[in-house]
C-alpha cells in the first residue's frame, strides 16, 4: 500500500511541474567570415574602405525550443569582445518568421544583453535565418590584423 502511495504522490509533482520535464535550448548554425583587402576600397590606392559590410541573410541560422506550455520566450543578444575594434558597429537582423516579434529591422549588438525577438504562440522555432551588418570600416583607423567578437543568443522563458 506504500509503494501506491509514493507512485501516486510522483506522478501528482510531474503535473504540477511539468517545465522541469522539458529541456529549453538554442542552437546557432553557422558563422560569417569577412575578408576586407585593397579589393575593398573605394577607388584607386590611398582611398577609404568601403564602410559597410553585410552578410548572406541564412548564412546563420537559429533553432530554439522553448519549455512553457503557453508558448513565450525570447531571445536576448549581446557580443563579446575578442580582438574588437571599438570604432565598429555591428547590427543583426532576422527573416520573417510566423509568430515572432521584433528583430525584422537591423539594431546594433551591443555588450549589454538586450532582447533581439520574442513569441506569445510558439514553442519551437527552427531555421531563423540571420542576417549582420559592419558599419564604420575605416582605413584612417583600421590596421592589417583579424578582428572578432563572439555573439551570444540567450533564451529567456518568459
Amino acid at each position: 500500500m506504500r509503494i501506491r502511495d509514493l507512485a501516486l504522490a510522483a506522478f501528482f509533482l510531474r503535473l504540477v511541474f511539468p517545465s522541469s520535464l522539458v529541456s529549453q535550448w538554442i542552437a546557432v548554425n553557422g558563422t560569417w567570415n569577412l575578408n576586407i583587402t585593397s579589393a575593398n576600397l573605394q577607388g584607386a590606392p590611398g582611398s577609404n574602405l568601403i564602410d559597410t559590410y553585410t552578410s548572406t541573410m541564412g548564412d546563420v541560422t537559429i533553432d530554439v525550443n522553448g519549455t512553457t506550455f503557453k508558448k513565450t520566450w525570447r531571445v536576448d543578444v549581446h557580443k563579446e569582445d575578442i580582438s574588437w575594434d571599438s570604432n565598429f558597429h555591428l547590427d543583426v537582423q532576422r527573416a520573417a518568421f510566423p509568430n515572432l516579434i521584433g528583430g525584422t529591422t537591423y539594431s546594433e549588438i551591443t555588450n549589454t544583453d538586450r532582447e533581439f525577438f520574442h513569441t506569445t504562440a510558439r514553442k519551437n522555432a527552427v531555421g531563423i535565418q540571420l542576417q549582420y551588418r559592419l558599419r564604420s570600416v575605416s582605413s584612417t583607423f583600421l590596421y592589417a590584423a583579424t578582428y572578432s567578437v563572439r555573439i551570444v543568443y540567450t533564451l529567456v522563458d518568459t
